[in-house]
């Protein structure tokens, strides 16, 4: 499973009137991989996201806009149905140079923002995400479609083989831990 992180921070003059926003983003997690639903499946501990869960909001009736990652990625980054502008699949209709998004507003409302993870948004002007709207960023732009096979379908991607002794997720969580506003 790969994960996508944004931060977005209020600067400090006034942050006490902003607060912190984290949004984050798992492609393939089902309802019951968090230990903070209603039903979890068996050997399933998450107790970091548990305590977010239990200090932020959950959103229990929210939907993505399309089964393939990178089109449903789009549209959560605009607030827009990714199709108004041909994203219906793979490859599709990356994110248009014309199309504000709400890392853009939210830098525009006086937050720091950074990006953590995959960012895969099918190319366009506005692929790279220190184009639309991020101040930070530190990930990998991939496709799962786009990976070599690698065997059985269960096998993880290159992304998440440990590289001196570290896992990409755990390099992505200590990174978006040093963001500060």
């Amino acid at each position: 499973m790969l994960i996508s992180i944004c931060f977005a921070a209020a600067s400090l003059a006034t942050a006490q009137d902003k607060p912190n926003v984290i949004v984050i983003v798992a492609d393939d997690l089902g309802y019951a991989d968090v230990g903070f639903h209603d039903v979890v499946a068996d050997e399933v501990n998450t107790p970091n996201i548990d305590k977010l869960a239990d200090s932020g909001v959950i959103f229990h009736n929210a939907y993505s806009s399309s089964p393939v990652c990178s089109n449903s990625r789009l549209a959560l980054s605009t607030g827009r149905y990714q199709q108004r502008w041909g994203a219906y699949y793979y490859g599709d209709g990356g994110l248009p140079s014309t199309e504000n998004t709400i890392a853009e507003m939210m830098r525009e409302a006086g937050y720091r923002t950074m990006k953590v993870g995959k960012t895969h948004l099918n190319k366009g002007p506005k692929e790279d995400p220190m184009k639309h709207g991020f101040d930070n960023y530190f990930g990998v732009n991939i496709c799962a479609l786009c990976l070599p096979p690698r065997g059985k379908p269960s096998t993880p991607s290159t992304a998440d083989k440990p590289r001196r002794g570290i896992t990409a997720t755990k390099r992505f969580v200590l990174r978006g831990l040093m963001f500060r506003a």
